[in-house]
């Protein structure tokens, strides 16, 4: 399921077989000045919790916000206060060079 943004995608949750479900930003950007988006963001997780769903959050941008998703139950978190996106060249490097420093401290 993509974003959760419309009452009948309450619905299909229950009936659907999916693994998680991805709060919409629109929900996450003003998670600091909204208490409609925080007591949207709590139920969504609570009700992911209880299905045994993930719960995952988009725009993540700071980490205030990322704080209080954690606070709120979010399983999960996407966006630049996790990390920027990058070309998977540097990325495929990184791990490459992280793989390295693990072998070579063994």
């Amino acid at each position: 399921m993509n974003s959760l943004c419309n009452l009948k995608a309450l619905c299909n949750l229950k009936a659907l077989p999916v693994d998680a479900v991805k709060l919409d930003g629109v929900f996450v950007r003003d998670l600091t000045r909204s208490a409609r988006s925080r007591a949207t963001v709590s139920a969504v997780a609570q009700l992911c919790g209880a299905y045994g769903i993930a719960c995952v959050a988009e725009y993540v941008e700071s980490q205030v916000i990322l704080k209080l998703l954690c606070d709120l139950g979010v399983d999960y978190a996407q966006g630049y206060a996790i990390h920027r996106p990058e070309p998977l060249p540097e990325v495929l490097e990184t791990l490459q060079l992280d793989a390295c420093r693990v072998t070579a401290a063994r």
